[in-house]
């Protein structure tokens, strides 16, 4: 199975590299855990009333090439949590 990494993005500041990485059987699966961890985090955040200091979750290969971003947008009760890229 291929290995895909998320890296994130912050609105200020470097992108957070994801370093392990973690295997699905294709894009669309990464993608689809990706969206709801976005949505997770966004409501964490939310709960706590801290801010949302995450621009997008970047969904990248084995050779650092991005496949696919997912922004943290403000709020996750409208499905907001949409990929940019593909």
């Amino acid at each position: 199975m291929p290995r895909y990494f998320f890296h994130v993005r912050m609105k200020a500041g470097p992108v957070i590299p994801d370093r392990i990485g973690i295997e699905f059987r294709n894009l669309a699966a990464a993608r689809a855990d990706a969206v709801e961890a976005v949505r997770q985090t966004i409501a964490e955040k939310k709960t706590v009333g801290e801010d949302l200091d995450f621009a997008a979750l970047e969904i990248a290969d084995r050779t650092g090439r991005i496949l696919s971003a997912i922004e943290f947008l403000d709020d996750p009760s409208t499905g907001s949590a949409e990929p940019t890229r593909q």
